[in-house]
Formats: C-alpha cells, sequence, structure tokens
C-alpha cells in the first residue's frame, strides 16, 4: 500500500495509456509521483520555491526538470545519500542542543552537511509550468476515479489532450 496517496489495494490504473507503451508509461509513473506529491502537499497552504532533491532519482536531470516543472519552483541536487537518516541525525543533533539549553540555529546544524550541488539548479519552463498547473487537476481527477469510485475522468482527460496535443 502507498501512503500519499492512501491507496490500499495496489494496481495498475492507465488513463489514456496502453500496456505496450513503455516509454510513455514510464513517463507518466514519474509524472504521476510528482503530481501526487504537489496535490498533497497543498495542505500546509505554501508555495513551493525551492526543492533539494536527494536518493537515487536526483542523479536523474529529466526527473528533476519533470519536478521543477510540475512544482513550478526549482530543484537543487544533494550529493549526500542515505539523506533521511541523515535529516534524523541531525534533527536529533538539534533537539539534544536544544533540551541543553543551547539555542543552535538550524541553518549551523546543517551546514557542511545538505549544501546542493552548486551547478545543479533546474528552474522551471514557465509554459510546462502552466501545462502542469491544469493537468494536475485532471490528475486529481484520475486519482479520485480510481482510489474513491468518483467520477469518470474521460472528458476532462479528453479536453486536456485536445489543448495541448501536439
Amino acid at each position: 500500500p502507498e501512503i500519499t496517496p492512501n491507496v490500499l489495494e495496489p494496481g495498475v490504473r492507465r488513463y489514456g495509456l496502453g500496456e505496450d507503451d513503455g516509454p510513455a508509461n514510464v513517463r507518466a509513473v514519474v509524472e504521476g509521483q510528482m503530481a501526487a506529491m504537489a496535490i498533497h502537499s497543498r495542505w500546509m497552504g505554501v508555495k513551493t520555491e525551492t526543492i533539494h532533491a536527494t536518493g537515487g532519482a536526483s542523479s536523474n536531470r529529466e526527473i528533476l526538470r519533470i519536478l521543477a516543472d510540475v512544482h513550478d519552483a526549482e530543484v537543487h541536487q544533494f550529493t549526500v545519500g542515505k539523506s533521511a537518516a541523515l535529516g534524523a541525525a541531525l534533527r536529533a543533533l538539534h533537539g539534544e542542543r536544544k533540551a541543553a539549553g543551547e539555542e543552535i540555529p538550524w541553518e549551523d546544524v546543517v551546514a557542511g552537511f545538505a549544501e546542493p550541488v552548486r551547478e545543479s539548479r533546474i528552474a522551471p519552463d514557465p509554459a510546462r509550468a502552466a501545462v502542469y498547473r491544469e493537468f494536475l487537476e485532471l490528475y486529481r481527477a484520475c486519482e479520485n476515479h480510481a482510489l474513491r469510485g468518483g467520477p469518470d475522468p474521460a472528458s476532462l482527460r479528453e479536453a486536456f489532450a485536445r489543448k495541448h496535443s501536439s
């Protein structure tokens, strides 16, 4: 099962893609993950301006390009691996220092550990970001249909395809 979105019954759900279109399916998986992150982080009520990417997929600039465009935010690569463990360790140090009465700024805690690769910046493309803003609403409708039995998004998908086919 997935946590975000909450998927209790795993399975493949395709909207407008056939099983035989491998490259399109791969791109759809990447776009779907990025769309899910964008949609399911809206509850925080903040506009993402910068994303620091880490982990295996962060070495793929094409994936990071999609991430930048879907979120309409700059993306920077980190060189550090095992970032979840590192983040937990740094947060533990920060908490331990605060408990001991030392007010240490978070920026000081992460200095030297969490610096992005200087030349890794990927800026979002405004035209693609605009298309992805529309795509997010289509994705939300597809997710609602697939996971909660919402209305069939076929007409929305067809309208999106007509508008953006080239």
